[in-house]
């Protein structure tokens, strides 16, 4: 994900050039500078030649979703150039990178800044599949039931997707340098942003650490595990994992060797809270014994856990 691209980027700059002194602006207190640089090590197994430095920024809880129940795109947008704001007045970088996807910031370091940008986009803030779900009035993660079964809602909406894509639109095509995780992000990127460099980059994915054979002990089992990696994310549609997890179950007779093994990390409170919503629907849906839940698992335990894996479930 996003942090894994944040600490090979700053590795990659690290080793390239000399000159380069990495700052990074964080939620995080400085003094937790150790712990997050352990957790970088466990994590994704990535060690970093130089120290970095943290600005940690005090304005971050505006970025809630809390605090933007409604319009939210437009809501978080703006608080994360009051963000940016703090983010200037402590440090002015000569580059600016972001991997966070809040694009607005483009704008206020380039502008305010005199910065050079750049950006690492995973996911589109706003797509053009966003609009058209609106468009057809499909309930989804971004468009409730009761705006969806409403015409004039929807209508109102789709004015208010697309004026928000214009805004998207002025603030991307400005950075100097765009690059993405994937060629559906491009098209995106490029249908809505149309900027001057775009380039695919793909995820670093350090695939020499899973090329290791498993053992006999973790493959010769009785188990079907089914492993699922993602940040508990709406877009991950985890919900729709459960339900084919039911719909698997439905079909055989014996069961307890049929596990769906959800890995992944909560990025906030609200992630937490879906997470728990999530566990309460398996309840209903009669899976949960079906499935095994793992936060934060250190980078050793996910190799182990891939190694079990007779299938892999993307949604």
């Amino acid at each position: 994900g996003g942090e894994r691209v944040l600490w090979n980027s700053i590795q990659a700059l690290q080793k390239r050039y000399s000159f380069v002194f990495c700052v990074i602006y964080t939620a995080d207190p400085v003094n937790k500078k150790k712990d997050v640089i352990a957790g970088v090590k466990r994590t994704f197994n990535i060690d970093l030649p130089r120290p970095v430095e943290f600005v940690h920024l005090r304005s971050t809880g505006a970025l809630n979703l809390k605090v933007w129940p409604l319009s939210t795109l437009l809501g978080q947008s703006i608080a994360s150039m009051w963000v940016g704001m703090e983010a200037l007045s402590s440090f002015i970088p000569n580059v600016f990178f972001d991997t966070t996807g809040l694009a607005f910031n483009l704008i206020l370091f380039k502008w305010l800044g005199q910065c050079k940008t750049a950006c690492y986009v995973h996911y589109p803030t706003i797509s053009t599949d966003m609009l058209k779900v609106v468009e057809d009035q499909t309930q989804a993660f971004n468009n409730a039931a009761w705006i969806s079964n409403s015409i004039i809602m929807t209508q109102l909406k789709l004015l208010y997707y697309k004026v928000f894509s214009l805004l998207y639109s002025l603030v991307g095509n400005r950075s100097d340098v765009v690059m993405v995780n994937s060629s559906w992000t491009h098209g995106h990127i490029k249908a809505i942003w149309n900027p001057h460099k775009l380039s695919i980059v793909y995820p670093p994915c350090d695939t020499d650490a899973f090329m290791t054979p498993a053992s006999k002990s973790s493959t010769m089992n009785n188990q079907f595990r089914i492993v699922s990696v993602g940040q508990f994310r709406p877009e991950k549609n985890h919900e729709m994992q459960l339900q084919i997890l039911q719909q698997l179950l439905q079909r055989f007779k014996q069961k307890d060797h049929i596990k769906l093994v959800l890995i992944g990390s909560c990025r906030n409170e609200e992630d937490n809270k879906r997470l728990n919503r999530l566990k309460d629907a398996a309840k209903q849906l009669n899976v949960y014994k079906s499935i095994e839940w793992k936060t934060k698992l250190p980078f050793n335990e996910l190799k182990k856990e891939l190694q079990r894996a007779t299938a892999g479930l993307h949604v």
